[in-house]
């Protein structure tokens, strides 16, 4: 696997295994929200952070996930949100 496919979970554990990524399909199912909700949660660093996957296709890490299905989202937020927004900002500096 090439250097830029690997992904880091929220706790800095590699995931390498195709299928421990969620869908937006499945992160819909999974959280019970709907896209646009988890979209909007996403982009306010109160869900985690999606990856490109190849041209068209995100995904999410189903650890991240199943780590913000065990808090609420201003949990969520307090713990990892200020991680979140930096990395960010450092990606697109």
């Amino acid at each position: 696997m090439e250097c830029s496919n690997l992904k880091k979970t929220l706790e800095g554990k590699l995931v390498t295994n195709p299928n421990d990524m969620l869908s937006i399909g499945e992160v819909v199912v999974k959280s019970g929200m709907s896209r646009a909700t988890i979209y909007r949660l996403t982009n306010a660093f109160k869900f985690p952070p999606k990856f490109k996957h190849g041209m068209k296709k995100v995904v999410w890490i189903k650890e991240d996930v199943e780590t913000w299905c065990s808090m609420s989202p201003n949990c969520f937020y307090e713990k990892y949100g200020a991680a979140l927004e930096l990395q960010q900002k450092e990606q697109a500096a």
